[in-house]
C-alpha cells in the first residue's frame, strides 16, 4: 500500500482500483514466497480487508479506517505460516 497507495476505482486502466487487486498482490506475493502454498481466499480476504484498514487508520483516515485492532505483525505472521485464525 505504501508503494501503490490508496485504490483508484475511478482509474478504469489501472490495475489498483480496489480490494479485490490488493488481494491478488498479496496471494502472488505468498505463492511466489511459500512455494506456491497459498492460504484459502477467504482467510486472504480477511486479513487483507484488515490490513487495508490499518494502513488508512495509518495515512490518517480514522473515519474509513473504523479504527480496528492494530496487530499486522503478528497477523501477517500467522498468515505466512499457514496458521490461518
Amino acid at each position: 500500500m505504501n508503494n501503490e497507495g490508496d485504490f483508484t476505482p475511478w482509474d478504469t486502466c489501472s490495475d489498483w482500483r480496489c480490494q479485490a487487486d490488493l488481494e491478488r498482490a498479496v496471494r502472488k506475493y505468498i505463492r511466489k514466497t511459500h512455494g506456491g502454498h497459498c492460504p484459502a481466499e477467504s482467510t486472504i480476504r480477511d486479513y487483507t480487508n484488515r490490513f487495508y484498514r490499518e494502513w488508512k487508520w495509518s495515512q490518517g483516515d480514522e473515519a474509513e479506517a473504523n479504527l480496528w485492532p492494530m496487530r499486522s505483525l503478528s497477523v501477517l505472521k500467522t498468515l505466512l505460516n499457514g496458521k490461518g485464525r
